[in-house]
């Protein structure tokens, strides 16, 4: 018996494979089909979800945006009202509980700012700002802030730096001082007793660059090490190390990582057997002026014993300035601060109003909020230097108000706008210094000027501190801006 399908019958073969075809193409069209079908509707439901997602973190990030905002604009208010009780009260209990009020609202603000870097840090949009500002201050500035929390756990802090440290550098000072304040918090909630120590050493790096090195070490710092460098590490969605209960301040470790990393630096810890635990990270800055910063202790008794009672920098001979922010309270805070130095001082809580006063007075110095509720700050002042108004107003000094000191305001002082800016809380140092640089020599007199120009006593001694007239060439290239702005308005 013979098998036609084992026959040898070519037509036979071709006949069924035709039929195999004529039934399996069709199925494989089909299923072609249904797997483009599946694949557009997988693909739609991933381009939804995505977007969902997108929005969400938008959400989010509008939401600590404006929570931050409102929270700080009360702060802002708080510490500006503290700021006053400090520096007019003479009693000591009341200097005390005033300063306690002060640390506390520094807390919240340093938790509200830790809530946006860390969104910031998971998108990838924490930008480098880079400004002048002098490594003194930060390092000053940053154990003033840090004292209270090592105070409340019994620990000591000191600092050891470099003499020869330069003094001027371009950096991004806000973030800088935000890491080291992050790491101070991560070492007091890791810490019982003992002592920590903040270490500067330098190294010139070329003629223009020199590398700062950060160094906070010691011998009481309970860390479990491995899972420090995990940390450090980590990526944003590793929720659970970085929330970690029994980790005391992970979060505050992952917050400066992410930041150094943003600013071209990397955090790292070491442990070595009789010196304890240390953490520390290098950066290379611009230097602006090879001075050293000299004895850093001395520098910090002098910024505590400045911190008694109210004392003016500087007297008025017939000064005028112009103070335009919405926030009320703020205004009156300015008021109050430059209250003795007898400076004409005219306010507007709106740009029209800012126009008005501009447009019939003649200012030595205009101080401008960063977003005034009816106008951004910056159109103002191109209006103001437009010379519309009043030409006569036109190329003088103006400063941004900004509650976001180490945002990208700083890009638009290149654009012959903006003269300089001076942050919220309005700090009476900061105000009166901002005022005795801009202000016409021949309307003020400077009362003390130990802090504005340290070691200048004669004409011989402004070489050495300038190195060459540096400082001579940079007042005549501000004078410069000023009257090109002068020129164009009146064209």
């Amino acid at each position: 018996m013979k098998f036609p399908i084992l026959s040898g019958n070519p037509a036979f073969h071709i006949a069924i494979l035709s039929a195999i075809l004529l039934v399996t193409i069709p199925c494989m069209i089909v299923l072609v089909f249904l797997y483009l079908d599946m694949r557009r509707k997988t693909e739609k439901t991933v381009s939804r979800l995505t977007r969902n997602l997108n929005r969400t973190e938008d959400n989010k990030t509008l939401l600590l945006t404006t929570l931050s905002r409102e929270i700080r604009n009360s702060m802002i208010s708080v510490m500006g009202m503290d700021e006053l009780i400090l520096r007019e009260s003479t009693d000591p209990l009341i200097r005390e509980r005033a300063s306690y009020i002060r640390s506390s609202s520094e807390d919240i603000l340093a938790l509200m700012q830790g809530a946006i870097d860390y969104t910031k840090i998971e998108r990838g949009l924490i930008d480098n700002v880079r400004d002048e500002f002098d490594l003194t201050s930060l390092l000053v500035d940053s154990i003033s802030m840090a004292g209270p929390l090592f105070k409340n756990k019994g620990l000591i802090l000191d600092i050891s730096a470099d003499r020869e440290a330069p003094k001027t550098l371009i950096g991004d000072f806000p973030k800088i001082k935000r890491c080291m304040m992050n790491l101070f918090s991560f070492i007091c909630k890791n810490s019982e007793k003992g002592y920590v120590n903040l270490a500067i050493e330098y190294s010139k790096a070329d003629d223009t660059h020199a590398d700062i090195l950060f160094r906070i070490y010691g011998k009481k710092i309970m860390v479990n090490v491995d899972r420090v460098r995990a940390v450090i590490s980590s990526d944003p969605s590793d929720n659970k190390l970085i929330f970690s209960q029994s980790d005391a301040g992970n979060l505050d470790l992952y917050l400066a990582s992410g930041v150094l990393k943003a600013l071209g630096s990397e955090l790292d810890i070491d442990e070595e057997e009789g010196r304890g635990v240390e953490l520390f990270f290098k950066m290379r800055f611009e230097v602006v002026n090879w001075n050293g910063i000299g004895d850093i202790r001395r520098a910090s008794k002098n910024k505590k014993a400045s911190n008694g009672e109210k004392k003016d920098k500087f007297i008025s001979k017939g000064a005028r300035i112009l103070f335009a922010d919405s926030n009320e309270t703020c205004v009156s805070i300015a008021k109050e601060l430059i209250s003795g130095t007898g400076v004409l001082f005219d306010t507007a809580l709106t740009s029209d109003e800012a126009l008005t006063l501009i447009s019939i007075n003649e200012y030595d110095v205009i101080f401008v909020e960063e977003n005034m509720k009816d106008d951004k700050g910056i159109d103002l002042i191109r209006r103001i230097r437009g010379g519309n108004y009043n030409v006569i107003n036109s190329h003088k000094p103006c400063i941004a108000i900004t509650s976001n000191p180490g945002n990208k305001i700083l890009d638009i002082f290149d654009r012959d706008t903006f003269d300089a800016y001076i942050g919220k809380p309005l700090n009476a140092d900061e105000f009166e210094d901002c005022l005795v640089k801009f202000m016409p020599s021949d309307k003020i007199d400077v009362l003390d000027d130990s802090q504005i120009f340290p070691g200048i006593g004669s004409v011989e001694d402004i070489r050495k501190y300038s190195e060459g007239y540096d400082e001579l060439y940079k007042i005549a290239g501000s004078i410069y801006k000023r009257s090109r702005s002068y020129r164009e308005g009146e064209g």
